[in-house]
């Protein structure tokens, strides 16, 4: 008897805590746009990968004994990822670690969703991302900041 009328009362509660369920899983699926980003303090300009910004700040001879240590495959990865550094200014250095401070300011689900968004966008041609990026659809789906990383990624001020 006692064990029925426990079991009565959990099937009663079951559909309560259900919807309490289903309204907590919803209201972590959508992304709170309205909460500011906190803001950090400025940084140096660095490049996001600890390895990279160790050998861009190594002489030539330096760089070069680190880089013989490492296995040829990634070797190759990061001299082609130095050179692509070496080329660029300082003002777009230091746009590129602004981006990422910024990146690295949101929830890791929502960079993850960046992460796939831009790579979608990555195989489109620039006048569908451009059409995309603008549509009220992207607009529902992203905050105007994540739009904006996303616009910067692509030089589309």
């Amino acid at each position: 008897m006692r064990f029925t009328t426990i079991a009565c009362c959990a099937l009663a509660l079951l559909p309560v805590l259900h919807g309490q369920a289903a309204n907590k899983q919803k209201q972590l699926a959508k992304p709170n746009f309205r909460q500011p980003i906190p803001k950090q303090p400025a940084t140096p300009a660095q490049i996001p990968d600890a390895q990279l910004n160790r050998l861009m700040n190594m002489t030539p001879g330096e760089r070069e004994q680190s880089l013989a240590t490492l296995q040829p495959a990634r070797r190759e990865a990061l001299e082609q990822r130095l050179a692509r550094l070496d080329a660029l200014t300082q003002e777009q250095r230091a746009e590129l670690s602004r981006r990422f401070v910024e990146f690295q300011k949101l929830s890791p689900v929502r960079r993850q969703a960046l992460r796939e968004e831009l790579q979608t966008l990555r195989k489109l041609r620039p006048v569908e991302r451009r059409v995309r990026i603008n549509s009220p659809e992207f607009g529902e789906q992203y905050s105007p900041e994540e739009i904006r990383l996303m616009r910067d990624v692509y030089n589309m001020r």
